[in-house]
């Protein structure tokens, strides 16, 4: 095995790490849709409408490149089916640049979020 910086990491069949998890990270939005047990509907919800008076998390400092700005709103686009991309995307990166991160607030519970006891 090499050392330092070129060291590769070996599975039991000598291929690469490195070369296999590039070969499982190449899926089209197709293979990714059938490996999902949970699937969005292709109707999109409505934009939720922000309480006011209610305290929200302060806005989280983005410090992405154009580049990585842009493989964020894919990555994030991945779980939508294709045909709503071109609709959501305007709208992921507005909250990228307006919040720091993509949350998918169109996409939020509706009913209130609560712990439940045991």
């Amino acid at each position: 095995m090499e050392t330092g910086k070129n060291r590769r990491f070996l599975d039991c069949n000598g291929d690469t790490i490195v070369k296999k998890a590039k070969e499982r990270c190449e899926m089209n939005n197709a293979e990714i849709g059938n490996a999902m047990v949970i699937k969005l509907d292709a109707v999109l919800p409505e934009y939720p409408t922000f309480k006011e008076g209610v305290r929200r998390a302060p806005k989280r400092e983005l410090t992405l490149n154009k580049r990585e700005i842009k493989l964020a709103v894919a990555n994030a686009l991945r779980y939508v089916p294709e045909e709503l991309h071109e609709q959501l995307a305007p709208e992921f990166l507005d909250e990228l640049l307006t919040h720091g991160r993509i949350y998918g607030y169109r996409f939020m519970p509706k009913e209130r979020i609560y712990g439940k006891p045991i």
